[in-house]
């Protein structure tokens, strides 16, 4: 449906944006209005992308990639998944067709077609024939566990 702002959907945190008028909005040069669908961002690119047009460099570690290109039109790589937190228990990976839900310490995950099924309407995870579309997924959560560096203790 038409978004037509820079839309950052904290419950999925890994959506297509609409970056209609973000630009426009914050001031950014050279950003004419648009939606994209293609690229898959996250809320962790918002610090790097105030960075890059503060023409400073992120802080070190930053997950996040600047928006910079996408919200000006330029064409650049970009990544092909992205792995968020679900709640306390679980992990969100999400690839521009899959979305894949998982469940600390559960069997149990959840598997929806983002582009035949936007609105997650009808779980796929017991469908035989999207097992390895399943196992690709958690593979990349497994991939993207393994870049992790844990949090410095507190206190």
């Amino acid at each position: 449906s038409g978004v037509t702002s820079l839309n950052f959907n904290l419950r999925h945190a890994a959506s297509h944006v609409g970056a209609a008028d973000a630009g426009r909005r914050l001031k950014f040069k050279d950003v004419t209005p648009r939606i994209d669908r293609t690229h898959l961002v996250s809320g962790l690119d918002v610090m790097s992308t105030l960075c890059d047009y503060a023409g400073i460099e992120p802080p070190p570690n930053a997950r996040g990639l600047s928006l910079r290109p996408l919200l000006e039109g330029k064409p650049t790589e970009w990544r092909d998944h992205l792995v968020c937190d679900w709640k306390a228990e679980g992990k969100i990976v999400r690839t521009p067709q899959y979305k894949l839900v998982t469940y600390a310490n559960e069997p149990k995950v959840q598997l929806f077609d983002m582009q035949q099924d936007p609105w997650e309407m009808t779980n796929l995870a017991g469908d035989p024939a999207m097992a390895s579309i399943i196992e690709e997924h958690r593979k990349l959560l497994t991939e993207w566990n393994a870049r992790m560096e844990p949090a410095p203790p507190q206190g």
